[in-house]
């Protein structure tokens, strides 16, 4: 008797342990719904973080070409017509072209989206320039474009 006793309690100590050494269904997908909610969260804050710095280094980008746009003004005597004149001496240069006035070639007037800077002339006797970036949604003059002007009358953002 002591022994079927004996027998009949490993069972049950062992039925019990087998119950607490897994976890349920309930369980299991409890865990993964936090970490989903964990992941979708840090995603979110990285592509916010990535924005921001896109915006920065376009930011930065532009105070580059700013300074190279007023180089060659101050060799050629006049502001350039297209951007690529910073990179590569334009055909109808009078041989006062000394550049070229930015490094790394075609990607140096190339926003972090991958888009062209853009050069206008603005104001009277074209004594004042514009260059932006169509920002993050590629589409001009929208809220987030990324610009400078020389032209004190014009909004910077």
């Amino acid at each position: 008797m002591q022994r079927k006793n004996t027998q009949s309690n490993l069972k049950r100590q062992h039925t019990r342990l087998a119950r607490k050494a897994g976890f349920t269904l309930l369980e299991l997908l409890l865990v993964m719904a936090i970490l989903l909610l964990l992941a979708s969260v840090a995603v979110i804050g990285t592509q916010a973080m990535i924005k921001s710095a896109k915006v920065n280094t376009a930011k930065i980008t532009l105070g580059s070409i700013q300074t190279a746009v007023d180089a060659y003004y101050l060799a050629v005597n006049e502001y350039p017509i297209d951007l690529i004149d910073l990179i590569y001496e334009p055909d109808d240069s009078e041989g006062d072209w000394a550049g070229p006035y930015l490094d790394g070639g075609e990607k140096a007037i190339d926003d972090p989206w991958s888009q062209a800077f853009y050069i206008e002339s603005v104001g009277d006797d074209d004594q004042y320039y514009r260059i932006y970036s169509s920002g993050p949604d590629q589409t001009e003059g929208t809220d987030d474009d990324i610009s400078y002007s020389n032209d004190p009358n014009y909004y910077e953002n």
